[in-house]
């Protein structure tokens, strides 16, 4: 297989930005990868997402059953 440090790299760092990690270093050669972070959180910080589903018009019928995905 060949290597390709710097798209290991790339990859890694923008992983680490999707998930609020700013402050990530990576390093790789061709048989090794490094990867540190500076001053992480010893506890991942709260966040709140608000999932809505479909209408209760949509979700069950008229006998208040849930509806079938066909």
């Amino acid at each position: 297989m060949v290597s390709l440090p710097g798209v290991e790299v790339s990859f890694i760092l923008v992983y680490l930005q999707h998930y609020g990690i700013r402050n990530g270093h990576a390093y790789a050669d061709k048989d090794h990868l490094q990867v540190s972070i500076e001053k992480l959180h010893p506890k991942q910080v709260e966040n709140e997402v608000e999932i809505r589903g479909p209408p209760v018009s949509k979700a069950f019928d008229k006998a208040g059953n849930p509806t079938k995905v066909e």
